[in-house]
């Protein structure tokens, strides 16, 4: 079963949840917070009636949106659907579309001075029609030079996952010159929907953002010593019979 309800945070503001429940269970996830109870009912209102109209996959979009709005759900995250636990929901998100369509690859391009190009490929589609977005890695003097890179690539995904790949990508392309360590834009692919993947730059960037505490330590003086190097303390009495 899937509802919307309006509920308050930690602090008692109002908020709108989207809710999913299963026998011996239930998942629920923020999609808004508001300034008054008026405003929660006002985009309730909107996808409950979204959902008697157009149907639950489309009000669960809309759902999607507002919860990207609110920061509770990541745009490039890896697993598209809103709800990660309980039985599989009968609907699809817009980002499990997305990632239904989008994959890497690579291909190798002759060059007309004679050496061979690899490229990285971004591929997707939007509207039932295809899109394509390529970076360059390296320029290799033979056809089978490129071709024992891509195999090296290639070999990544299944052990390691898409995030090691694409970052082995970044590193390879860096160390040939055909992209900029110190690019203003982190990202490998700046086309198409949102990557599930952060790069190397990207994830630095990130810790950049968040300056940790600085702790100052501090060296404790034995006991002894602190008997010794401490001044006597005046004991005052206060007479209250005035």
């Amino acid at each position: 079963m899937y509802y919307f309800e309006q509920s308050f945070d930690d602090d008692f503001t109002p908020i709108l949840e989207a809710v999913k429940t299963w026998s011996g269970g239930e998942q629920k996830l923020k999609l808004g917070t508001y300034n008054s109870i008026s405003a929660v009912h006002q985009d309730m209102h909107d996808l409950v009636e979204l959902r008697g109209t157009e149907g639950l996959e489309v009000s669960m979009q809309l759902a999607e949106s507002l919860a990207l709005s609110e920061g509770t759900l990541d745009y490039a995250r890896s697993d598209g659907r809103m709800f990660t636990d309980g039985p599989p929901d009968p609907f699809s998100t817009d980002r499990e579309q997305e990632l239904a369509t989008l994959n890497y690859t690579y291909d190798i391009v002759p060059n007309s001075g004679g050496t061979f190009e690899l490229q990285s490929l971004k591929t997707w589609e939007r509207d039932g029609k295809p899109y394509m977005e390529s970076i360059a890695l390296g320029e290799y003097d033979t056809v089978n030079d490129a071709r024992r890179e891509q195999t090296i690539l290639k070999s990544i995904r299944p052990i390691d996952g898409l995030q090691e790949e694409m970052n082995m990508v970044e590193r390879i392309a860096i160390e040939n010159g055909t992209l900029d360590p110190n690019r203003d834009d982190p990202r490998l692919f700046k086309q198409g929907p949102a990557d599930p993947f952060k790069t190397r730059m990207q994830r630095a960037m990130t810790m950049e953002l968040y300056s940790p505490p600085t702790i100052q330590r501090v060296e404790l003086q034995p006991e002894a010593d602190i008997q010794e190097e401490s001044q006597p303390v005046l004991a005052i009495s206060v007479d209250m019979d005035m």
